[in-house]
């Protein structure tokens, strides 16, 4: 039911419950509190369940991780304050330019856009620090064989590249050229140099 509404209509658990649900189910015999320890359940136990999800994707319409997608968004939450040390609600730079704490998630896509693996990060998080401990923790073995990791100019530092490398895999990660000192612009406008490789079609 959760699932279902989220496609439908995105709005709160309570919103969900009372509006949604009955329009997509005319008969459930669930609370409102059930269906938050519910909420509370997944929560635990989210690497399992991405485990799971992972591999029925992987059966029925076939993974293939040569090519990883990886970005980084926040949720933010309806309250004032930030979790204390425990938690991962915290204050940090809301992609919505909201006031309220947020939390960070990485997700890593396969070549065709489906999800495979996903991480949680305190909310304070800078996102391009969240490539490398997704990469250790993901399910998808960097190690082991070659990829190439695609990601926008927010993963862009030093440490992100040498990680990749050193997992010996490739990467395209955008740049911006017009912050780019000038050596940066004068290379990537130069011309000549460059070799034109094309496939059998």
């Amino acid at each position: 039911s959760l699932v279902y509404s989220r496609c439908i209509k995105p709005c709160s658990k309570y919103k969900t419950f009372i509006e949604v649900i009955p329009y997509l189910e005319k008969e459930y015999s669930f609370s409102y509190d059930q269906l938050l320890a519910g909420v509370t359940y997944f929560g635990k136990n989210y690497e399992r369940i991405v485990e799971i999800f992972t591999k029925q994707v992987k059966e029925k319409y076939t993974l293939n991780t040569s090519a990883s997608y990886f970005d980084c968004t926040n949720f933010y939450f309806e309250i004032d304050k930030e979790d204390e040390e425990d938690g991962i609600r915290d204050n940090g730079v809301s992609k919505e330019h909201r006031p309220n704490p947020i939390i960070q998630m990485g997700l890593f896509m396969d070549e065709l856009g489906l999800p495979i693996t996903y991480e949680l990060f305190r909310g304070n998080t800078n996102d391009c620090s969240t490539l490398s401990t997704a990469m250790d923790k993901s399910i998808i073995d960097f190690t082991t064989s070659k990829k190439i990791v695609v990601a926008d100019k927010g993963m862009m530092s030093y440490y992100n590249i040498l990680k990749i490398r050193k997992d010996q895999n490739g990467y395209v990660i955008s740049q911006s050229i017009r912050k780019s000192d000038k050596d940066t612009v004068d290379f990537a406008l130069n011309n000549e140099g460059w070799k034109e490789t094309k496939d059998k079609d």
